[in-house]
């Protein structure tokens, strides 16, 4: 894998001298602009990395809160799915009569049991 070019890189490198090379100034101004630009894309590398790095920690701590409100969700559903059941149980659908039927059920286990149902209280 290559080496990669650094703004530093840009700005310390030396070229030969040559009777018939390029006008040192020109190339010398133009690397200027190079550098210029390069610490551009390297602050915003950077600038872009730190954020990446945020959002993968918030998309963690999301997935985190999402798993907790499923399993509280999961739980309030467990609740409710009771709360129908003893709503579907309970004794306010039943007439007089019913009710009466089941009080002396009741009783009648009371007796089995050796309780008197006239002492509760």
């Amino acid at each position: 894998m290559k080496k990669e070019v650094t703004s530093k890189d840009i700005l310390n490198k030396k070229f030969t001298k040559n009777v018939k090379g390029y006008d040192p100034l020109e190339v010398d101004n133009f690397l200027d602009q190079i550098i210029k630009q390069f610490k551009n894309f390297e602050s915003n590398e950077n600038e872009l990395s730190s954020e990446i790095s945020r959002l993968v920690r918030e998309i963690e701590l999301l997935k985190s809160q999402i798993k907790t409100l499923e399993q509280d969700l999961s739980i309030e559903r467990s609740k409710i799915q009771v709360l129908e059941t003893r709503k579907h149980t309970s004794n306010e659908d039943l007439d007089p009569i019913e009710l009466l039927q089941k009080v002396g059920k009741y009783e009648v286990k009371l007796y089995e049991l050796g309780i008197d149902p006239s002492k509760i209280k």
